[in-house]
């Protein structure tokens, strides 16, 4: 089975991102090395909302404008490092804190109100 990687990624990309996660079907195909791809728990934004996100985040700097892989679309990708760092950081603390709740769960004793 192959799997296609497609560096950065576009407006519309990160809206059928957003929807997919709505469904709760995260569209993560890499099991054991996921890309850096930032989860959401808040997924009710319009596509404008998504739109201007971007741009703004574009006109601070935190992400960049790179070539394009298909004709006509504008691809960004994240410009700085340390803000990579930090979202890998945040994604291993929630893959922690996901696991140690499972295992409470299973294992342990029922869920207290600061697991749910």
């Amino acid at each position: 089975m192959y799997y296609l990687y497609i560096p950065g990624f576009t407006v519309m990309e990160f809206i059928m991102y957003i929807k997919k996660l709505a469904r709760r079907k995260e569209p993560r195909p890499f099991s054991h090395y996921p890309p850096p791809v930032p989860y959401v728990f808040y997924r009710n934004f319009t596509d404008t909302e998504i739109e201007e996100a971007i741009q703004l985040f574009h006109k601070a700097g935190l992400i960049r404008i790179i070539p394009s892989i298909f004709a006509g679309e504008t691809r960004y990708h994240l410009s700085d490092d340390s803000l990579i760092r930090f979202i890998t950081i945040i994604m291993y603390i929630q893959e922690i804190t996901v696991h140690k709740t499972l295992t409470k769960i299973t294992y342990i004793e029922k869920p207290d109100d600061n697991d749910r």
